[in-house]
């Protein structure tokens, strides 16, 4: 699998829709209760898992994780 295929979106207010969406490329560390990535600006960010919406194989159309 190659992380370029494959995105987060997550809920963050402010941005259009309330959905900000991250290449899984830019994420730098999976922990037991959130994860960090990286923004354009190369800022870490912390994402808790409770704010991810929607994962996503772009290449393929497939959703691998979608939240009810």
């Amino acid at each position: 699998m190659n992380p370029e295929d494959f995105e987060v979106h997550i809920l963050h207010r402010g941005v259009p829709n309330d959905i900000k969406v991250i290449p899984a490329a830019s994420i730098t560390e999976v922990l037991k209760d959130c994860f960090k990535f990286r923004d354009l600006n190369g800022d870490e960010k912390v994402i808790p898992y409770h704010r991810v919406l929607l994962i996503r194989d772009r290449v393929r159309g497939h959703v691998l994780y979608k939240r009810k």
